[in-house]
């Protein structure tokens, strides 16, 4: 009889409550896409840094300083990489967390000095995964210092582009919404230059750019279904059936996809091109050169 093998990445995000699989609270199912990406690396001694520990920062109008207990994902990462070595980077203080394979760095991802330190602690990682606050301005000043420092192939990782937190939108500096940029990017070659990514900062780095995947709502949607019905099929707890959403979110879903719908199709006859999903992008897969 064969032994089964190690349990796979959304079985271990499941496992530890991590919004990154598919039954924990949103059940993202980012996790599905990382397996591809991730199983080939898995035993080999990579450097993996996350922005972003744990739900319920500043984003969600909780206080920085807030008394944190878990950093979920990190025990996901140190249980499916036993060789690698990990690096987080949080607002709120997780160096309780901190073992000889996991370096936490304090940093407020809205100041550029703090994030220089960390571009200047000589670290060459093969993964970045940005889960912090998902502030736009955040998002790309982070992805300026920190793109830097990815190895050549690696990967820079932004999750949650389709939510903002309103009062960082509206505080911090104007600032496209980071889906904006990464689509110009793919169609033009270039940025929009802002605060957080001036054009001539990006001048190096933007042409290390090898490929960007963008993944949309109702692509990891259907992903998270059928992995969902199949593990329930085979599974013993009924934690893995497909848990259906509150009524009250399905309204509000379904209206925002016929506005989206009838926006693209008005587009479409008015000589627009039709722009091939209606569903926003939540996630976003960068491979350095």
């Amino acid at each position: 009889m064969t032994s089964p093998g190690p349990p796979s990445l959304t079985m271990l995000a499941n496992e530890f409550g991590t919004d990154k699989g598919t039954i924990r609270r949103d059940g993202h199912a980012y996790t599905l896409i990382y397996e591809a990406l991730f199983e080939s690396l898995r035993h080999q001694p990579i450097h993996l840094l996350e922005v972003g520990l744990s739900i319920g920062g500043p984003e969600h109008g909780h206080d920085a300083d807030r008394e944190v207990v878990d950093a979920p994902s990190m025990r996901l990462w140190r249980e499916y990489f036993p060789n690698a070595s990990f690096y987080g980077i949080d607002i709120s203080d997780f160096s309780r967390f901190q073992h000889e394979r996991f370096c936490f760095f304090r940093t407020d991802c809205g100041d550029a000095r703090q994030l220089d330190l960390i571009a200047k602690a000589g670290l060459c990682l093969d993964i970045v995964i940005d889960d912090g606050s998902h502030a736009s301005f955040h998002q790309q000043l982070t992805m300026l210092k920190l793109f830097p420092l990815v190895r050549s192939g690696g990967l820079y990782i932004i999750e949650d582009l389709s939510w903002q937190p309103r009062h960082y939108e509206n505080s911090l500096p104007p600032t496209p919404k980071t889906t904006k940029q990464l689509t110009n990017f793919i169609a033009t070659g270039s940025f929009i230059g802002t605060a957080a990514m001036p054009r001539d900062a990006w001048a190096s780095s933007a042409g290390s750019i090898r490929n960007i995947l963008l993944f949309d709502g109702d692509q990891l949607a259907a992903m998270r279904r059928i992995y969902n019905r199949a593990a329930g099929c085979t599974a013993a707890s009924a934690n893995y059936l497909e848990t259906p959403w509150p009524r009250r979110m399905l309204m509000r879903a379904y209206a925002r996809r016929l506005l989206e719908t009838a926006a693209a199709c008005w587009g479409a006859f008015a000589g627009r091109a039709w722009p091939g999903r209606c569903s926003p992008v939540k996630l976003a897969i960068i491979q350095k050169l």
